[in-house]
């Protein structure tokens, strides 16, 4: 088997970072509940697009996004029920 190992190292990356990704995530999910906020994680996205319209270097990747948000009773449009 021919492995690459720039792309080994490239998945060792991604590892590390959601390692960090995570916790940091779940604090700020944590303290938004706290203030009565609502938050959820997201992670499946454009990674590209989001890079772009966040301005970040070349190079850096968002993994997670946490929208926060107060939580209604409704959500208009979508017939779905608030948090």
């Amino acid at each position: 088997m021919n492995r690459r190992p720039w792309a080994v190292l490239a998945a060792l990356l991604v590892l590390a970072g959601l390692r960090a990704t995570g916790p940091a995530a779940q604090i700020a999910m944590l303290e938004a509940s706290a203030l009565g906020l609502g938050s959820c994680a997201v992670g499946a996205f454009d990674d590209a697009a989001v890079a772009r319209q966040l301005g970040l270097a070349s190079g850096e990747t968002p993994l997670l996004m946490v929208p926060v948000g107060r939580p209604g009773s409704d959500l208009p449009g979508t017939g779905h029920a608030g948090l």
